[in-house]
C-alpha cells in the first residue's frame, strides 16, 4: 500500500514536500523544524507530531560564546535601527537653536539696539541644550 504525500516541512527557512511519513522519517529533522499536513489548523512544531516522535534530532544548547555574539548582534541592530532617531531629534534640536539665535540676533540689530554678543548667543545655546534635555528626560 503505497502512503499519501501529505507532509510538509519548515527547516532552516526552508519549506519542502510534499513527504510520506516514511521519507520525512528518513530525514535529518531537527527539533526547531515544523511540520504541517492536510486537515491541521497551521503548522506545528515537530517536537509536538506524535508520528514523528523518537525521529527528531534534539540541537544542543548555544555555547557561551555563541550566545555573547548573538547578544552583541541584537545590541548593535538595535542601535543601528534607533540612530536614525536619534540623530533626527539632536539635529533638529541644533536647529532650533540656530534658528532662535538668528532670530533674536536680527531683531535686536533692526531696532538700533545692543545686540547680542557671543554672551547671548551663549545663553541661547544654552537654552537650546536645555530644551533638548527636557524633551529627552519626558520622552522616557
Amino acid at each position: 500500500m503505497e502512503m499519501k504525500k501529505e507532509y510538509f516541512i519548515e527547516q532552516n527557512g526552508k519549506k519542502e514536500g510534499a513527504f510520506t511519513l516514511n521519507e520525512l522519517k528518513q530525514r535529518d529533522i531537527y527539533d526547531d523544524a515544523l511540520v504541517w499536513k492536510a486537515g491541521w489548523d497551521g503548522w506545528k512544531n515537530v517536537l509536538s507530531v506524535e508520528e514523528l516522535s523518537g525521529f527528531v534530532i534534539i540541537l544542543p544548547p548555544p555555547t557561551p560564546e555563541e550566545k555573547v555574539k548573538k547578544i552583541k548582534k541584537e545590541k548593535l541592530n538595535n542601535t543601528i535601527s534607533n540612530t536614525p532617531l536619534k540623530l533626527l531629534k539632536i539635529v533638529g534640536v541644533i536647529l532650533i537653536t540656530l534658528t532662535l539665535t538668528a532670530f533674536f540676533g536680527a531683531m535686536s540689530n533692526m531696532s538700533g539696539g545692543v545686540t547680542l554678543g557671543i554672551w547671548g548667543y551663549f545663553i541661547f545655546g544654552i537654552w537650546g541644550f536645555g530644551i533638548y534635555l527636557i524633551i529627552k528626560i519626558v520622552r522616557r
